[in-house]
């Protein structure tokens, strides 16, 4: 389980997002009747703090006078729970928040405590658009019973020891965890994403990061250049800098770190056929033996029977191995017609080769998968679709390579917006 706290100037805002959100179940108010509606919520919140002005020292100037509050349990940790679940989960939330005494690194007597349960405050579930889990959203009033305004330094060292200490109760996954796992999934995606750019481009970055529910916010600077970035998986957010090794996939860093991918991967793609090359087999000739003394009668010599080239690779599609073993030359006749489409920005040479090779050793799912893989989406092969009897494998070859070049088109363009 994961959570996160802040303070908030919109109090208004707040109320009405953690109310009115699609698919948002009320859980618990507290200190406001049965009132539903979110502004009149924020209306009696702001009438309490306008009625204990007078309790607080008269220079006491408050910014921020609500409080956010959202706790994500894990798929696993919140399954089947329904929102009495979530209920008891909210009360020991309060109890953690209230028992962490921050005074000794504030220097504040105010920060010995922190309890909710004298303020006002509005709880609901809500249901993340892309998975579906459900988590707590808490929208509090600063401004408690007393007419003090809660101790917000160190907000977030608070949240996150009160989540700590609720998981290690429970024997949860640590957050510290979560995140390094997240941060592992995002660092393996980031370089997947280079690995498929024929050139480097941000959009195309952000647009094969969004096929892994990853979410790109660039910032750029009066030039246009982008200077910075993160990235969303969900609520989480994770800054460019902690990202990848040695800071390689910081914006400064980035172009850089493709280039060094894809001359790696050109140098193992040279040396893969250098040793195809090196395992074919060569004929031996053997010269055949002068006798002078015999005369010479003219008998047909039989053909030198030579073993043919062969292409062998072992291609990973889903988790599977295939093995691959065609002639060298319908290899060729395959690498020489297969283009990439002018619309797919993420497709190689290779990967139009290789969904050709597959179709001609009848994988037609595999190379289905490795088309849709590098942005394809466009013609399929219908049912039956084969060898045909009165077709040589060369022609053959010609007809894979041309299904692998429109299986490689890109379904249709869309477009992703990318903050500023």
């Amino acid at each position: 389980m994961v959570g996160k706290g802040k303070e908030v100037a919109h109090g208004a805002v707040l109320m009405n997002y953690i109310l009115t959100k699609e698919k948002a179940v009320f859980l618990r108010s507290n200190l406001l009747g049965d009132e539903r509606d979110p502004d009149r919520i924020w209306a009696l919140m702001q009438l309490h703090q306008i009625n204990t002005r007078n309790l607080r020292k008269a220079n006491h100037k408050i910014k921020n006078t609500a409080i956010e509050f959202e706790v994500s349990p894990s798929r696993e940790e919140s399954e089947r729970w329904l929102p009495p679940d979530f209920d008891r989960l909210l009360d020991e939330l309060l109890d953690e928040l209230n028992r962490i005494d921050l005074s000794e690194k504030t220097g504040r007597k105010s920060s010995a405590h922190f309890d909710l349960r004298k303020c006002q405050f509005i709880a609901a579930i809500h249901y993340d658009s892309k998975s579906g889990l459900p988590h707590l959203h808490l929208g509090v009033n600063r401004i408690d019973m007393n007419g003090q305004a809660l101790d917000c330094h160190k907000l977030g060292e608070r949240i996150l020891r009160a989540i700590h200490n609720i998981n290690v109760r429970h024997g949860w996954e640590l957050p510290e965890d979560i995140h390094e796992e997240h941060k592992k999934q995002i660092d393996e995606a980031c370089m997947n994403a280079l690995k498929k750019m024929r050139f480097f481009n941000w959009d195309v970055y952000g647009r094969i990061l969004a096929d892994s529910d990853l979410d790109l916010k660039v910032k750029r600077d009066s030039n246009g250049e982008v200077v910075n970035y993160v990235i969303m998986m969900g609520n989480s957010k994770f800054k460019a800098s902690d990202l990848g090794k040695s800071r390689n996939l910081t914006a400064k860093n980035i172009e850089a770190t493709w280039r060094k991918i894809h001359l790696q991967m050109e140098m193992e793609r040279k040396a893969e056929e250098m040793k195809a090359q090196q395992n074919q087999p060569k004929p031996v000739l053997r010269p055949a033996a002068p006798n002078p003394m015999r005369p010479v009668i003219a008998v047909p010599t039989p053909a030198v029977q030579t073993q043919s080239a062969r292409y062998t690779a072992k291609y990973e599609v889903n988790g599977k191995t295939i093995d691959i073993d065609i002639p060298q030359s319908i290899y060729d006749i395959l690498k020489q017609n297969c283009q990439v489409p002018e619309d797919n920005d993420v497709a190689t040479v290779d990967d139009v080769v290789k969904t050709a090779v597959l179709l001609f050793l009848g994988y037609v799912d595999a190379a289905t998968t490795v088309a849709q893989s590098c942005g394809g989406g466009g013609s399929q092969p219908e049912s039956g679709w084969g060898k045909k009897e009165d077709e040589d494998d060369k022609e053959r070859a010609r007809r894979c390579a041309a299904m692998a070049h429109n299986m490689c088109k890109p379904k249709q363009k869309v477009k992703y917006k990318f903050g500023r």
